[in-house]
């Protein structure tokens, strides 16, 4: 029965470098990487050959789609409070954000996802499996945030597959 396993098991360590690919892009500022790039990426994490091109495919896409956002002026926008994979303590957690800025005496906490659409889901409920799967992380890392920043915060989780900023 195990052996059943494997193959999903696979396909989520893939979904992870997918995941750690494009957010080495997004940290970076680099929207329309060159295909070669990106399979270097692939690569290095050990993906293999034949489906280097496939992933390397649907990272560019992700890419593509976040520079094509409406919302993405205003999130890479750069400003002297951003900052990208930023670490943070208190006294109980570490926390990495994938992004972070103040604007108008508010702090934004940004957290990037790869997911996208399940097959047959509507974006309502693709809103709220993700709301759901990521809410306990993103209002820890609200509450390290405050303890630092002193300031109100939002939080949102954005996801370039289906072009959409959610907030939590």
């Amino acid at each position: 029965m195990q052996s059943k396993n494997i193959p999903s098991n696979i396909d989520l360590i893939y979904q992870s470098a997918l995941g750690s690919i494009v957010h080495y892009f997004l940290e970076h500022n680099l929207f329309e990487p060159s295909i070669v790039s990106i399979e270097a990426r692939f690569r290095e994490f050990g993906l293999p050959p034949k489906l280097i091109q496939s992933y390397s495919k649907t990272a560019s896409l992700l890419l593509l789609n976040t520079r094509r956002d409406k919302d993405f002026e205003w999130l890479f926008k750069y400003r002297n409070s951003t900052e990208v994979e930023a670490e943070y303590s208190n006294s109980t957690r570490t926390v990495i954000i994938d992004r972070l800025f103040v604007e108008d005496a508010t702090l934004w906490i940004i957290d990037f996802k790869t997911a996208s659409l399940n097959e047959g889901e509507s974006m309502s409920s693709f809103i709220e499996r993700q709301k759901l799967s990521h809410q306990k992380q993103i209002k820890t890392y609200q509450e390290v945030l405050e303890d630092f920043f002193k300031l109100p915060s939002k939080v949102a989780l954005y996801c370039p597959a289906v072009s959409q900023l959610i907030l939590i």
